[in-house]
Formats: structure tokens, sequence, C-alpha cells
């Protein structure tokens, strides 16, 4: 079995954890290995929280960034962090989707480099048309 990236959620509402969902649907279908937690489950290689409530400030403030596990912030304010990246609620599946793939990149390149290749077999710019 090949290697999976993991994605928790801290502090969701429902809304945005079934905005999540599809983000990591769409990330499945394009053949990206990553599967979703549960619900208070916060053992994921990349962690979203949202840092509106007093329980998402709080995890972030105490998070071990050990084992290269990263986060990603949600809120509807205006939040500065040069070392986590952040989204700005209300969340949009596109957007979402597009930064849990940046985040796959480069804390798990070879994952992503396996469906380019893939990619580059099937659409090859150099072969002679038919």
């Amino acid at each position: 079995m090949s290697a999976q990236i993991t994605i928790s959620c801290v502090q969701f509402s429902d809304t945005d954890y079934s905005v999540l969902k599809v983000a990591v649907n769409l990330l499945i279908k394009n053949k990206i290995p990553v599967t979703l937690l549960e619900k208070g489950d916060v053992q994921g290689k990349i962690i979203a929280v949202d840092i509106d409530s007093s329980e998402g400030k709080s995890f972030h403030s105490q998070f071990d960034y050990s084992g290269k596990r990263s986060l990603l912030l949600l809120s509807s304010d205006m939040v500065h962090d040069q070392r986590n990246p952040v989204l700005r609620k209300p969340l949009r599946v596109q957007t979402l989707r597009d930064i849990l793939y940046e985040m796959i990149s480069d804390s798990a390149p070879e994952l992503i480099n396996d469906k380019r290749a893939t990619d580059e077999k099937i659409i090859d710019p150099a072969a002679p048309l038919p």
C-alpha cells in the first residue's frame, strides 16, 4: 500500500467539515493519496484549524510541529501568520483543495510526482499528432 497523507480538523462547523470532505474527495479522485480523519482525531500530517474559537486559538498556540506536521489556519478575520497558510472564511471547495494540494506537494512531493509522471505519459506535448 502506498503512503497516505492524513488530514485532521479542529473546531470546524458542520458546513466547513462538509467543504473539507468534498475538497479531500477531489484530491482522491485525482489520485492523491489522502485520508480525512474523523472529527476529534488530531493526529493528521495536515491539521486545519478554525482559529475563530478560543479552542482553535489554543490548539494553534500550543501546536507541536514535530513529525513534519503542518497547520492550515482558517479565520473570518485577516490573519498574518508567516509559518502557516491562512484561508479566509467562508471556505470554498476549490480554494481549499488547491491549498491542500500545495501543502501535500511541500510535505510529500513524491506523492505528487507519481501523479505528474502518469499525466506526462498520457499527455506528451512532444508526441506527434495523429
